[in-house]
């Protein structure tokens, strides 16, 4: 099913547990194609933040498989309480992995963002996502709306001033896009740290600011050419 040229999330996919092994498996959908390069690149490298992927294919069909063993949901991560602390490096390891995707020429809105498929280690507490490498495929659910998501699915710990979860609402509700720059200084700024971004590049379809080496932008996904970083 196609809307606009991309495809909407729609395909079988479930987890399987057999053996101590996790999986999710997402089975395609009759006329979807694997991006190749994606797939090859996925296969040979690992980038943080990303679940391992595994292809099977049969004729024009296949499978994808990723690896979960060991891990939790992200729903069952945020039912623990989480203090302003925690909270900040939560959003700071998603950030992260946004960022390696990026470097990486991945496009973020190739990510599964809902809850139940996005996975925790437990030990690091560092944040996995699902890469979905199909071509044409988009993501329904935006960087955004996943943020926001997480104040919804999130427990806080009790007794503590939570005028930072007021500053992060605040951060991503502040105009149609908001600006990962900003929301990157209110985490440095929890955790004390100096931001080590620049901002010298603005994205060509939503304007938000970014890093000079971006290749696409967090906030709308959109690819970000040559052209503008010599702008």
């Amino acid at each position: 099913t196609t809307q606009y040229g991309r495809y909407i999330f729609m395909n079988k996919m479930k987890n399987v547990n057999k053996k101590g092994v996790s999986q999710i498996i997402i089975k395609s959908q009759k006329g979807q194609q694997l991006s190749q390069n994606e797939v090859y690149f996925l296969g040979t490298n690992r980038v943080s933040g990303l679940l391992h992927l595994d292809v099977v294919q049969r004729g024009a069909a296949f499978k994808l498989i990723y690896d979960t063993t060991g891990f939790i949901t992200f729903k069952k991560f945020l039912a623990m309480p989480l203090n302003k602390e925690a909270f900040a490096k939560m959003l700071q390891t998603i950030l992260l992995a946004l960022k390696a995707m990026d470097d990486a020429f991945l496009n973020q809105r190739c990510l599964l963002m809902d809850f139940d498929n996005v996975m925790v280690n437990p030990i690091t507490q560092e944040i996995f996502f699902v890469y979905v490498p199909v071509q044409f495929f988009e993501s329904p659910h935006t960087l955004k709306e996943f943020l926001l998501d997480i104040i919804r699915h999130c427990t806080f710990v009790t007794g503590e001033d939570n005028g930072y979860v007021k500053e992060y609402i605040n951060i991503l509700n502040r105009g149609i896009n908001f600006s990962i720059f900003e929301l990157e200084e209110y985490i440095n700024t929890i955790l004390g740290k100096e931001s080590k971004f620049q901002r010298v590049v603005k994205c060509p379809r939503c304007g938000a600011q970014l890093d000079k080496n971006a290749k696409f932008c967090m906030s709308c996904g959109a690819k970000v050419s040559a052209d503008e970083k010599n702008a």
